[in-house]
């Protein structure tokens, strides 16, 4: 499950595709990404979380996805499941995923954001066996710029035109 459809998300569902695994988007929008094979909404979660083996968050950190993946929905998780969090640290309620992964409730965790940067050196996440944590800098890599500088040059001549509404990614708080 790809929790977020923006350009991230987007690049990753071929990926995923390719290695023969069945893509699903969760987004309030229905977007068009051909590697996507079923969309669903927020008020669908409760019904399809337990549906699957890696659930990687690209959420923005808006007053609608502050705390939107608690205790709730990683109960909903199957046990053999797994929860990755590239996106806003504040989209996750952090205590319910500790607790989630000391029982096993989940079999673990990759993490790259936090609701506290830097993770504190005393936080439970770098003592769990079945956590993987990184340094909120998992969308790094040698040609970052060459892809980044684009859509900020094309987001500032939007801007500076007052086109506001066709800016790419645009985050709507």
């Amino acid at each position: 499950g790809i929790f977020g459809g923006g350009a991230i998300g987007e690049a990753l569902a071929p990926r995923c595709k390719a290695k023969g695994m069945t893509v699903v988007g969760v987004d309030p929008v229905v977007r068009g990404i051909p590697a996507i094979d079923r969309w669903y909404g927020w008020n669908d979660l409760p019904k399809v979380m337990g549906e699957f083996d890696y659930v990687v968050l690209f959420l923005p950190s808006t007053a609608k996805t502050r705390g939107i993946f608690g205790e709730s929905l990683i109960a909903a998780m199957k046990p053999t499941s797994f929860l990755i969090n590239l996106g806003r640290g504040a989209t996750v309620d952090e205590a319910a995923l500790v607790k989630a992964l000391q029982e096993n409730r989940i079999a673990g965790a990759g993490l790259d954001v936090f609701s506290k940067e830097p993770l504190p050196a005393d936080h439970a996440f770098w003592s769990l066996p079945n956590v993987i944590v990184t340094a909120h800098n998992g969308g790094f890599f040698d040609e970052y710029e060459k892809y980044a500088m684009p859509i900020i040059i094309e987001n500032m001549d939007r801007y500076l035109a007052g086109d506001f509404s066709k800016m790419i990614n645009l985050v709507k708080h």
